[in-house]
């Protein structure tokens, strides 16, 4: 805010344009759309990649090659701008000829002697920014509008002994209120960073410092607002190319700002934010090529309501990094060692980005970029020679290929679980940390990785930043029958229900016996198996898994709904790659014990699940029930149940007195059987589910222990199925007259799989006394009681529906679910 003259001059506004922005002649008519004619002040970089190409000529004289290739490209680019920009500048033209002619005598020099000082290589790259005000400044006189160009090495003066530079305030601000005398009329255009030292010689801030040429100015000029303009419309909570889900930030706090620029972000330079901060003068990032954009504002209050929402505001990551480590039990306590260590680093100027020390002094790590490691590997040992030589220090540890990520923001601080959002997603995901810390402001906590775990990390990380965190979980189908249909209805019903919960699911692949489709999210699509019998892609778990493994997502769930063996046996290859599995399939788990073990090693080995509640029961909790049972102390000692709702009908409906043929077909024409009946009266599915609990109390049991009896007639064993339900009437008599002789005077009959914890184990036909539970089941029911220590006089009763596709998808589904807890 300033004052003239008694007047108050409410909004003054310093401008930043960086070089993407003037990179050229449409670029720079945009931007003077954006300036207009409202006084202002406008600091500018260098056009387009000049600096680089200046750079580039120094190095090539120092090398003694010819660089006319390199000026003859800047000539011709910033010709041409001031051809199209303001063609009747006779005096701009013959000025940048001039500043040319100097140039090249300077290379020349530099050619000849093979030198090339600080202070003529900061002149040297000083000139892009003179061309680009200067081409500015004429393209808005051009326009008719009062303008007029800064050179800031005039009004800016600096201490550049050394770095990070320091200004002098004191003489830049008389110099300024002295030159900028007309802030209400007139527009400035300023040249960004270059500035006067000491010596009177131009020179520069720092290399990439023309963000902190206009928080200088912004702040000498009392501004209203700084907006740095780029090539993007603000910032965003990480790189958008790495990860899709990124947003645009609103609002960032001074200091958020700070630790993202410190730790690489592409916000701002790290300098630009102190004497904003200072004053109090808001920052906006916007985008020059969509100025109607809102961008991002950096200020010192945020809205609450926007901080209780994010805890982690942003991410950003520095690659090629080194990790080294100094210790040894010699150091152990030693006053100081830290001290020497840093200042061997600071003398062989090698910036620490990052540091991870144990109280004791025994270890000291710390990370540095991978390109000064051999520079810091070499100060370290030999300034530690003779630490090294007395076993004092074991040795200078150094090893590059890792990542640094940083999780910064506000939400962060003093926040409890605030470690466990950035470490427990790669914990899921199988990423080592390798060394992390928490910044003294506790609002940046920095882990690294390897650099192959970078992407990644930074997508999981980023999935934490709402408040509460988002759970995504991404799922592939196998099996497209009831079961796995039933299951895709159920989540395409609740995916929106869940989204509200921050749980985000997505079905990324479907595969049947024949055919594999693989897209971003299934659950989306409307006609699912349509464009599944259309994909050219064959089925294969090894694809499917690869295709998996390319999506960054901690949970990662295959879900097995065939009734396959092959598939089953496929289980192993997937846990090993990270991959948690869920099934109804009961050939898992009723394979060799071997194979039995080996699955639940490999789970635990890769830190994944293997759930399969829906083996037994359907959608009732009996798998869980016995674990936590046997988790909080109990002892099972035996295990009845009607686990076969086929069979429960059926026995059901000749307790009511029909005749077991009648009672069979009566659940073929309902639906209840499998397609094939002897699936059912084999009693084979209920020898599984004995199987399976068996093994889940402890005894290592085999299928083929299970005593089990078959309900088939033995000569309708072999037969096809349609000469089994065209013969099956003919055992009618006998089969009811054999179960009225089993039931005697029992009040009821059903089929029941029994199992012990001393492995006696059998499956038939049993009659109940009137006082069984399994006497009151109806219908399709299941019946399970558990006989335990706790449970030893009256058993633990689950019943409930059993089978059908329904209960037992989302008995599958409610394992998707308790994957991500």
């Amino acid at each position: 805010m300033l004052i003239f003259e008694g007047e108050l001059l409410m909004e003054y506004i310093v401008h930043k344009f960086g070089g993407s922005s003037l990179a050229d002649e449409v670029k720079i008519e945009r931007v003077v759309n954006i300036i207009g004619t409202t006084p202002q002040s406008v600091v500018v970089s260098a056009s387009g990649k000049t600096t680089s190409l200046l750079k580039k000529s120094i190095e090539l004289a120092l090398e003694n090659k010819d660089s006319t290739k390199v000026i003859a490209q800047l000539t011709e680019h910033h010709l041409s701008l001031i051809s199209a920009l303001c063609p009747e500048d006779k005096t701009l033209k013959n000025t940048f000829e001039s500043d040319v002619t100097h140039l090249k005598q300077m290379l020349t020099t530099i050619a000849l002697s093979g030198i090339c000082g600080d202070a003529l290589e900061y002149f040297i790259l000083g000139f892009g920014e003179l061309w680009s005000a200067q081409i500015l400044t004429g393209a808005l006189q051009h326009k008719g509008i009062n303008t007029e160009f800064i050179d800031a090495s005039k009004v800016l003066f600096i201490d550049d002994n050394h770095k990070p530079v320091s200004v002098d305030w004191q003489r830049s601000q008389q110099a300024v209120d002295q030159k900028f005398n007309d802030r209400k009329h007139k527009t400035y255009i300023i040249t960004g960073f270059i500035a006067q030292n000491q010596e009177g010689v131009r020179s520069i801030l720092g290399m990439n410092c023309s963000d902190y040429s206009s928080a200088i100015f912004a702040k000498l000029l009392q501004a209203s607002k700084l907006v740095i303009w780029t090539d993007v419309a603000g910032v965003y909570s990480a790189n958008p190319q790495v990860v899709k889900t990124a947003r645009q930030l609103k609002q960032l706090s001074y200091k958020e700002a700070l630790e993202l620029a410190y730790f690489g972000a592409s916000v701002v330079h790290p300098l630009t934010i102190n004497p904003m901060m200072e004053m109090g003068i808001p920052i906006e990032i916007k985008s020059s090529y969509e100025p109607q954009k809102q961008g991002t504002e950096i200020i010192r209050a945020l809205d609450k309501t926007n901080l209780e929402q994010y805890l982690i505001k942003g991410l950003t990551s520095i690659s090629n990094v080194a990790l080294m480590r100094v210790q040894g039990a010699g150091i152990i306590g030693v006053s100081g060692m830290a001290a020497k260590v840093f200042s061997v680093l600071e003398q062989s100027q090698v910036s620490v980005m990052m540091i991870s020390q144990s109280s004791s002094e025994y270890s000291i790590c710390f990370a540095i970029e991978a390109k000064l490691a051999k520079r810091a590997t070499k100060a370290l040992e030999r300034h530690f020679k003779a630490e090294i030589e007395r076993g004092d220090i074991e040795h200078i540890y150094c090893e590059t290929g890792y990542a640094m990520i940083t999780a910064v923001g506000d939400g962060l601080r003093a926040q409890p679980g605030a470690l466990a959002r950035v470490i427990k997603p790669l914990a899921d995901a199988k990423i080592n940390i390798h060394a992390i810390t928490q910044g003294s402001s506790e609002r940046s906590i920095t882990v690294t990785v390897k650099k192959e775990d970078e992407d990644l990390a930074l997508n999981l990380i980023h999935q934490q930043a709402k408040n509460p965190p988002v759970q995504e979980i991404v799922i592939a189908l196998i099996g497209v029958g009831g079961i796995g249909a039933e299951l895709v209805n159920q989540l395409k019903q609740q995916q929106q229900v869940l989204h509200k919960q921050n749980i985000n699911l997505r079905l990324v692949a479907v595969m049947s016996s024949t055919k594999l489709l693989c897209a971003d999210d299934l659950l989306l699509e409307s006609e699912l198996l349509h464009q599944l019998k259309a994909s050219d892609c064959k089925a294969d778990t090894n694809a499917l898994a690869k295709y998996l493994q390319s999506i960054s997502c901690a949970h990662k769930v295959l879900v097995d709904a065939t009734a396959s063996v092959g598939i089953a046996r496929a289980y192993v290859d997937f846990l090993a790659q990270g991959i948690h599995v869920v099934t109804p399939n009961k050939y898992a788990n009723t394979q060799s014990m071997d194979y039995y073990r080996k699955l639940r090693q490999v789970a635990r080995n890769h830190n994944v699940t293997f759930k399969y509640e829906t083996n037994v029961c359907a959608g009732l909790p009996l798998i869980s029930t016995l674990e936590t049972l046997q988790k909080t102390g109990d002892k099972i000692h035996k295990i009845q149940g009607v686990f076969s709702g086929t069979l429960s009908y059926i026995f059901n409906e000749v307790n009511k007195g029909k005749s077991f043929v009648e009672s069979l077909m009566l659940a073929y024409d309902k639906g209840y059987t499998e397609p094939d009946p002897r699936e059912d009266l084999s009693g084979m599915d209920v020898a599984r589910k004995v199987v399976c609990l068996a093994r889940e109390i402890g005894v290592s049991l085999e299928l083929s222990d299970v005593e089990v009896q078959n309900l088939t007639p033995e000569n309708l064993r072999s037969c096809s199925k349609e000469e089994f339900l065209k013969k099956i009437n003919s055992h009618d008599k006998e089969l009811t007259q054999q179960l009225k002789v089993l039931q005697g005077k029992a009040s009821a009959l059903h089929f029941v799989g029994e199992v012990s914890d001393i492995g006696e184990a059998k499956v038939s036909v049993a009659s109940l006394v009137q006082n069984s539970p399994f006497v009151s089941l109806d219908g399709a029911d299941n019946m399970v009681l558990i006989y335990s220590k706790r449970y030893a006089r009256s058993p633990m009763v689950i019943r409930g529906a059993g089978a059908g596709v329904e209960v037992t998808a989302a008995g599958v589904f409610g394992d998707i679910l308790a994957i991500s807890n």
